[in-house]
């Protein structure tokens, strides 16, 4: 418990424009919160062709707060909710997958300290990533002994994979445990839940998502293999900020980052029966979905710093645990392999341990403005609804909500 909070209170610290100037960031706003005024949105609402089920229940709890509180609140809950996800490789049960406790706690700090997380930081929108990474974890351990407990962790495991994309990047864990001759009833009721899950992600996905221009998925692979290359290998190295700052040699840090991922290929060559390569295929399987869903026109950016990082952080986890799972319980040459991977990987892990701020904050004032606009109970004249800008600031993400007096129907009649 002490060191839950002491990872939270490092994730806390890592930003310090999250808690001195605080702001709210894209969908935790214009979707998340203003979701919660929408009397016709549930937990199950769609959004982008996937569920968000996760980032609701906070977002739910959190519009309970006054509305000046809501910038502090997203960024200081987020956090604790990673540092937690975090926390499930502190588990004994985790020991055989991670090792002696001292391990396991290392790997937790390097997880809370991972660099490249600009973007998924202290947010609700990519809250889920971090759940994914405890799920990673979870389905790779056997389950609790408490009948109570493995409850718990089944219902966790559901609400994860249902949520964004989910289920179809833990199936090849939920394989692994399957293939691994574990057949205990609650192995059977995670992995089938996950597989159900990952059809449910596919189904909607299907039906639902409008995104245009991805018509040739087979053509992103070039892309894929440079953001491979480039947001996990390079930003491990130096990390995101170094990326951007940094006038480093591009050839020597493509030669070092392709080293670093060679190195951890053989970790995962040399451990085909345990989890590791379950692991790096769920991070890698963000990064092929990902990549294969983007129009085409859009496929270079996200390989410049502080753009789409949320699209490598389950890759680059799974190299950490890759790594002290080598270093914890590994032969001689899989130690050897994986410190040198590690000393690779320090000056990454250092550079990026300060975080820029996501935006300039939310003034009080008009979310004091706003708040009192959507109390009003009278029929407002002219606009409808009440609104506040949130960041990113480029003019289209705000938090749009009904105003209380307003005839929602007559308005709708009229366009």
């Amino acid at each position: 418990m002490l060191l839950t909070v002491g990872y939270a209170a490092l994730l806390f610290l890592r930003r310090p424009a999250g808690w001195s100037d605080p702001t709210i960031w894209a969908e935790d706003g214009r979707l998340f919160l203003a979701g919660t005024f929408n009397p016709a949105a549930d937990v199950f609402t769609i959004y982008a062709g996937q569920l968000w089920p996760f980032q609701r229940l906070v977002a739910a709890g959190i519009a309970q707060l006054p509305t000046v509180w809501w910038p502090l609140a997203l960024y200081a809950v987020s956090c604790a909710v990673a540092a937690v996800m975090i926390s499930v490789v502190l588990s004994e049960r985790a020991r055989p997958l991670l090792g002696a406790f001292w391990w396991r706690a290392l790997a937790a700090a390097a997880l809370v300290l991972l660099p490249g997380t600009w973007e998924v930081q202290g947010n609700l929108a990519n809250l889920h990533w971090w759940a994914t990474i405890a799920a990673m974890v979870l389905l790779a351990m056997t389950p609790a002994r408490s009948a109570v407990w493995r409850w718990v962790e089944i219902a966790f495991l559901l609400l994860v994979a249902l949520t964004g994309l989910g289920g179809l990047l833990l199936v090849p864990i939920a394989l692994w445990r399957v293939l691994t001759g574990v057949r205990t009833r609650a192995v059977a009721i995670r992995s089938v839940l996950i597989f159900a899950a990952a059809a449910v992600n596919l189904a909607i996905a299907a039906r639902y998502s409008t995104r245009a221009g991805a018509s040739d998925p087979l053509g992103a692979w070039p892309t894929m293999v440079e953001f491979v290359e480039v947001r996990v290998g390079q930003v491990l190295l130096v990390g995101e900020r170094g990326l951007a700052t940094l006038n480093l040699p591009a050839v020597a840090l493509t030669v070092a980052a392709v080293v670093l991922l060679v190195l951890v290929a053989l970790l995962v060559l040399t451990d085909m029966r345990g989890p590791s390569w379950a692991w790096l295929a769920t991070g890698l399987a963000a990064i092929v979905l990902a990549m294969a869903s983007l129009p085409e026109v859009e496929r270079p950016l996200v390989l410049q710093p502080y753009i789409s990082g949320r699209y490598a952080v389950l890759a680059m986890a799974a190299v950490v645990l890759i790594v002290v799972r080598a270093l914890a319980t590994g032969t001689v040459f899989r130690r050897v392999v994986a410190l040198v991977a590690l000393l690779m990987m320090v000056p990454g892990f250092a550079v990026d341990a300060y975080l820029n701020p996501l935006g300039p904050g939310v003034p009080a004032a008009e979310l004091e403005a706003f708040a009192a606009c959507v109390a009003e109970q009278e029929q407002p004249a002219g606009e409808p609804f009440c609104y506040v800008d949130i960041q990113p600031d480029t003019g289209e993400w705000r938090i749009v909500v009904w105003r209380s007096g307003v005839d929602r129907e007559a308005i709708l009649e009229q366009g």
